[in-house]
């Protein structure tokens, strides 16, 4: 009987570490030099492009080598800093490559939450035809709870991310035909 009781718990510790990773990708007709400028070069300027994001603004924290800012706080409701808003740092930069990863601290998320965090990839690959493609590669950290929601979880998330590529995607492409 113990064994039994064992197991469970061994898949349950398994479960629980069991990393989510989630890559969406998208083509956007405009230059990869053009989305990376828009992306990362006005990385602080997310609120241009993304509707999930009220306001944003630059960290004031030394940036690393090439980057325009260490990072950004996007305010995600109308009540600024009193609502839930994110902290985005940036962790790795490359002009050259057009790649940066950033980590997101949730603040004053509510309990019920089911991410305590993220840790974002971004790249911009351009296809040599006047488009490029953006690749996102999301890695949430879960809380306990959000371990039952894994499949859900992750099928939203996937959503949600595609969304915001998809929004890049309408900036850019805008800009390109204002142009």
């Amino acid at each position: 009987m113990a064994h039994g009781v064992s197991a469970g718990r061994d898949n349950r510790d398994q479960r629980k570490t069991q990393a989510m990773k989630i890559t969406n990708e998208i083509t956007i007709q405009a230059s990869a030099q053009k989305v990376w400028s828009v992306l990362a070069g006005d990385f602080a300027g997310i609120q241009r492009w993304a509707s999930s994001v009220v306001a944003s603004e630059p960290l004031e924290d030394a940036p690393l080598p090439g980057a325009p800012t260490a990072g950004r706080l996007c305010e995600l409701t109308p009540n600024g800093r009193d609502g839930l808003y994110v902290v985005e740092r940036i962790q790795s930069w490359s002009d050259a490559d057009r790649t940066l990863s950033f980590v997101v601290e949730p603040t004053n998320a509510p309990t019920a939450m089911p991410v305590a965090g993220n840790r974002v990839e971004l790249a911009v690959r351009d296809n040599g035809d006047d488009t490029s493609t953006v690749t996102w590669t999301s890695e949430p950290t879960l809380k306990t709870h959000g371990y039952l929601l894994y499949p859900v979880l992750r099928a939203g998330l996937r959503k949600s991310f595609g969304d915001l590529l998809a929004q890049l995607k309408t900036f850019v492409e805008g800009q390109r035909a204002a142009a």
